[in-house]
């Protein structure tokens, strides 16, 4: 049994390499397009913040119980999380790079038209 429980172990963090290399091809995607406007409206907000609050919990959740495996692939996948909410508020959008991050989330909350947070 024990043998099985160190294959385990050692296993996921080997899996954190899969995962690391999800996040990077999502992210390389992202960013070589992330100055387009099609692709900013197509981001939902209100999902990436759901998914940015689940991430908190759970990597809090793994590094209170001292399970690094999971705690380095949550905050991973906290970071695109983060990331695609920056690329979705239209942060690299010609003429919007001028306003503060706050002020395009206002925007983004106020905004009906795009119904990107409901």
């Amino acid at each position: 049994m024990e043998f099985l429980r160190q294959l385990v172990f050692y296993l996921a963090f080997a899996l954190l390499g899969f995962t690391i290399t999800e996040i990077y091809l999502r992210a390389n995607k992202l960013w070589k397009r992330k100055h387009e406007k099609a692709v900013a409206e197509s981001i939902s907000i209100a999902a990436m913040f759901l998914s940015i609050v689940q991430r908190i919990v759970f990597s809090s959740n793994y590094l209170f119980a001292s399970q690094w495996q999971g705690f380095i692939e949550e905050t991973l996948y906290l970071s695109i999380g983060t990331f695609s909410v920056l690329v979705g508020i239209e942060l690299w959008i010609p003429g919007e790079r001028h306003k503060g991050v706050f002020t395009l989330l206002k925007r983004e909350a106020r905004t009906g038209e795009r119904s990107k947070f409901f």
